[in-house]
């Protein structure tokens, strides 16, 4: 059996959590530094579209990583709605963050893959992105017990 092989469930589309792949420490790692990389993109004026990614990223890793800590395994997803409804499972409150999911989304798909330049995405674009990772990244450290690097 292959090491991927052991990490996907059959049926489902989990990466499972085994003592060669990440722990929740290196995602929450992973994100702050995406987070760290669109503040200084913006405040040397980078591209609007690659902020607004680093920011969904961002948001994405603090959400699978809140999984893997507390269920042991996270959706092979890049969509934040599917990722929070699985932490809804776990804890109800969850709910409250999809609207700031529903804002990071479309970031993913449409300045990874459709567009080749930051034409459409704006300063106050970037602004926000960052301010809604940021909320989604405190409302899962507030949800997540301490744990060491």
């Amino acid at each position: 059996m292959t090491l991927l092989s052991k990490r996907l469930q059959v049926g489902e589309k989990y990466f499972m959590r085994d003592s060669n792949y990440k722990l929740p420490q290196d995602w929450y790692r992973s994100g702050d530094e995406d987070i760290i990389s669109a503040k200084i993109l913006l405040k040397e004026g980078g591209p609007n579209r690659i902020i607004s990614f680093h920011c969904q990223q961002g948001a994405e890793k603090y959400l699978k990583g809140f999984l893997l800590l507390r269920k042991g395994k996270y959706p092979k997803s890049h969509d934040l709605l599917e990722i929070i409804t699985l932490c809804q499972e776990v804890e109800k409150d969850f709910a409250s963050i999809k609207q700031l999911g529903a804002i990071l989304n479309p970031y993913y798909m449409e300045s990874r893959y459709f567009a080749t330049t930051s034409e459409g995405y704006s300063r106050e674009d970037s602004e926000k992105a960052i301010e809604k990772a940021t909320s989604i990244i405190k409302f899962v450290k507030e949800r997540s017990p301490k744990i060491s690097d």
